[in-house]
């Protein structure tokens, strides 16, 4: 799962309208001491009442990662962490590769979503 600082720079770029029942982080300034971050799957009339960051699975980020024309694959690495290698094929050759590694699978694709989306 990405943390609220990585949800934060994906919001910037990416905005992502999240589905009932999709994780996201909020934060209510009525019920809430400034700052503090919960859990919840808001429903849709609430979101009008509270900031919040969607938090998007794994294979969310990997769809948009393909969406602009990447392939994509989550590893582990040898060193215990997380990778995404993302890549353009072209009549089954490589063209472009790079690597990007995280704290988890989703963090990898979030760092691999966010290079594509700043380019």
């Amino acid at each position: 799962m990405i943390n609220l600082e990585k949800a934060k720079e994906l919001a910037k770029v990416l905005p992502w309208d999240p589905n009932e029942g999709d994780t996201v982080y909020y934060y209510d300034p009525v019920h809430c001491d400034h700052g503090e971050t919960k859990w919840v799957n808001p429903a849709p009339n609430m979101r009008d009442y509270i900031e919040y960051y969607a938090i998007p699975s794994l294979s969310q980020l990997l769809t948009e990662v393909e969406k602009r024309g990447w392939n994509a694959d989550s590893v582990m690495l040898k060193d215990g962490g997380y990778g995404c290698d993302i890549y353009y094929l072209s009549k089954t050759v490589y063209t472009k590769y790079m690597a990007f590694a995280g704290e988890s699978r989703e963090d990898a694709a979030a760092e691999a979503l966010l290079h594509i989306l700043r380019q």
